[in-house]
Parts: structure tokens; C-alpha cells; sequence
């Protein structure tokens, strides 16, 4: 009886600790396999590895592939590739991730870290990803005279540190990045995404580190984070729509951007409101190649932005670029701008240098910015643009 009963004890605690094995499967502990978490080892495979264990769970667990604090994990280009067989997963960075110096540097040179057609996928936590980009920014001060039309900007091969290629359903919070070697954050073809409390830095002097950018994607909403960089806090590209931008404090930087586009790029339906920027140079800016095609950007609001110090707080450029014929542009119409503050670190607080097309329906109310220099007066600069102007300081005359 004694032994029976003994037998029950192991039957049951053996089936208790399965369930608890396998309750506890549901996250995935990069140190689990095999990652060292030293700062110096490549743990890129560990983190394969973990990532295509969670990438399979079945269910209603939602898995979580988990970064713990404490450690530092160098990672040489990896990407995390879906879909998934769970509708959701988790990834859930609590220590450092750390790119390789330029010098060490093996694979892909346009990409770091990518997710890829993960559906449902959130990045969460109070972790780092640092991507030690100084070899990189002094590789690319140098001049550089060709230029790639196709790519609409010179063809650096920069990585990007950390990259979405098709991820729907996507929630990214929390997180710390520094030092891109290029831009920090690349969202492209993906839709509805939420973007909140990240902390994104970079010195104002490191070449193309842009904070966000954006591209054929839509239903994106990015609010409640600090972008201090080199080139763009924010930069909405061709194929874009639906976005939201707020509670943003943007600075030092290139502003907030509808960026660069070409003859048959389409940005409509941006909102951005309740933003600071300072010490940019750049503010809220809207810049287009002087190449005509069925382009357009229009449906596109500026609301309640303090500027602070900033070199251009307002400007529509339509002349971007390479020095080529002025074929009018791509369509920019229906541009509102209300209750935009503040002080211009130069004289031209307000540009709106627009094609031989016109830039139609620019509508601006309630607009105050003055010199950060007592002694100088704030101007504005216009060309081919029809709008209508109310309560605005500097006074707008367009030509």
C-alpha cells in the first residue's frame, strides 16, 4: 500500500512538473540557448535559435522570446523571420543588444536587426539596442559625388539597425536605441502599428542616423517619445498614408519630415500635433524632387508644435535634391498649418518654396515665430503657392 502510494506521489508530481515545463515553454530565454550575453561573443545564433522555438508554438500562449537584464548580447545581422503560427509574439528586451564595430562587421551591410513578415508581433521592454555607429559616420563625412536617382538619396550602404519588412499588427514600447550607424528604426511595408515611449539618441553631428522612418505603410501611429539625432526625428517616405504623430519632443534633428519624395511617390493623411522641437534644423517640413509625375502629398496637418531655436521652423522645399530642369513637382495641396510657436534660430522662419505646379490650398492660422535673436527680425520666403494666411507672424507674401 505503502509502495502505491509512493508510486501516485511520482505519477503526480511527475505530470505537475510536465505541465509546469510546459507552461514555462512559453517563454524563451535567449541564455537558455546558448547566448553568452558577454558584450563580446556573438550571440546571433543563440538567438536564432530561441526565436524559431517561439516562431512555432501553437495555441492560445503567446510566446515571448525574452533579452533578460544584466547582459550584454553582441549580434552580427540577424533577421527574425515569420510568419509565426501564433497569432501574437513577444519580444521582450530587458538587457543590451549591441551591434559589431564596423570592422567586425559580417553579412549584410544595409541591415542589422529585421523582422520580417511577423504578424502580431510586439517589442517591448526597458532594454537597449545600441549600434555603435561612430566608424560608420566617419566613413560617410566623406564626400560623395554620385548620385543614385533610383534610391532618390546618394547610395550609402549603411545599415539600418533596426528594420520591419511586412509585420502587421505591430506594438513597439519602451525600448532605449543609441548610435545607429544609420537610421534607428525602419517601418516599411507594414500596417497598423503603435510606436510609444521609446527613447532614441544619437549626436546631432552623426550623418543620416534619422530616428523613425516610414515607408509604404499605413495606419501608423508613433506618440509619447524622445528623438534627439543627426538627420530626421521623423521621416515619412513614398506609400504612405493613415499616419499619426504626437506628444513628441524631437531635437536635436532634422524636424519632422514628409522626406524626399520622387515623381510617383504618395504621402496623404499625415497628422502631427502636440510636438516640441529643439535645436533642430529643420521643423515641421514638407520636401519633394522638382521632377514631375502622379505623385502627390497632400491631406497633411501641423497642429500645436512649439519650436525652440529652430534653423527652418516651416518649410515646404519642392527643389530637393539634384540641380535638374524644374518640371513643377509632384502634386502638394491641402497642407494645414494651426497654432505653430515659437523662435527660428536664422531669419527665415517660414519657406514655402514650391514648384511651377503650386503647392494649392496651404492654409495656415495662428502662427508666431520670432527670432531667437532679439536684435532680428523673423522673415518668411514664397513662391508659387496658393493659400490662405490668418493670424500669421512673420507676415506671408507669396510671389
Amino acid at each position: 500500500m505503502q509502495d502505491q502510494l509512493v508510486v501516485a506521489i511520482l505519477i503526480f508530481c511527475t505530470a505537475s512538473s510536465s505541465l509546469w515545463v510546459g507552461h514555462g515553454l512559453s517563454t524563451f530565454d535567449v541564455l537558455h540557448y546558448g547566448a553568452k550575453g558577454n558584450g563580446l561573443i556573438d550571440d546571433s545564433e543563440a538567438f536564432l535559435k530561441a526565436w524559431n522555438a517561439a516562431c512555432v508554438v501553437t495555441g492560445n500562449t503567446i510566446p515571448t522570446i525574452l533579452v533578460p537584464e544584466g547582459h550584454t548580447f553582441k549580434l552580427q545581422p540577424t533577421n527574425f523571420k515569420g510568419p509565426c503560427k501564433s497569432k501574437n509574439i513577444n519580444f521582450q528586451l530587458m538587457g543590451t543588444i549591441l551591434a559589431p564595430q564596423k570592422s567586425e562587421w559580417k553579412g549584410d551591410v544595409k541591415k542589422w536587426i529585421v523582422f520580417s513578415m511577423v504578424d502580431g508581433l510586439s517589442l517591448y521592454g526597458s532594454g537597449l539596442i545600441d549600434g555603435q555607429g561612430f566608424e560608420w559616420w566617419n566613413n560617410t563625412k566623406k564626400p560623395i559625388k554620385e548620385f543614385d536617382l533610383s534610391l532618390g538619396s546618394v547610395g550609402l550602404h549603411i545599415p539600418t539597425a533596426l528594420r520591419f519588412n511586412s509585420c502587421n499588427d505591430l506594438n513597439m514600447n519602451g525600448v532605449n536605441h543609441i548610435n545607429g550607424p544609420g537610421g534607428h528604426i525602419n517601418v516599411h511595408e507594414c500596417k497598423n502599428v503603435t510606436i510609444s515611449g521609446l527613447n532614441i539618441t544619437s549626436p546631432g553631428n552623426s550623418p543620416n542616423t534619422d530616428g523613425i522612418d516610414i515607408s509604404y505603410s499605413s495606419q501608423v501611429e508613433i506618440s509619447n517619445s524622445f528623438i534627439g539625432v543627426g538627420d530626421d526625428c521623423i521621416a515619412i517616405k513614398g506609400g504612405c498614408s493613415h499616419i499619426k504623430i504626437h506628444h513628441i519632443a524631437c531635437g536635436p534633428g532634422h524636424g519632422i519630415s514628409i522626406r524626399s519624395l520622387k515623381q510617383n511617390d504618395k504621402v496623404e493623411d499625415v497628422h502631427v500635433w502636440n510636438c516640441s522641437i529643439n535645436g533642430a534644423t529643420n521643423g515641421a517640413r514638407i520636401k519633394t524632387w522638382p521632377l514631375e509625375g502622379n505623385g502627390y502629398a497632400r491631406k497633411i496637418s501641423f497642429e500645436h508644435i512649439t519650436f525652440i531655436n529652430t534653423t527652418y521652423p516651416i518649410i515646404i522645399d519642392q527643389n530637393y535634391g539634384i540641380k535638374v530642369k524644374d518640371e513643377g513637382g509632384i502634386n502638394v495641396s491641402d497642407i494645414t498649418y494651426y497654432d505653430l510657436k515659437g523662435t527660428c534660430a536664422k531669419d527665415i522662419a517660414i519657406s514655402l518654396n514650391c514648384g511651377t505646379k503650386y503647392c494649392s490650398n496651404i492654409t495656415m492660422n495662428q502662427i508666431n515665430i520670432i527670432s531667437a535673436d532679439p536684435a532680428k527680425e523673423a522673415t518668411t520666403l514664397c513662391n508659387n503657392v496658393q493659400g490662405n494666411f490668418r493670424n500669421v507672424i512673420p507676415k506671408v507674401t507669396c510671389s
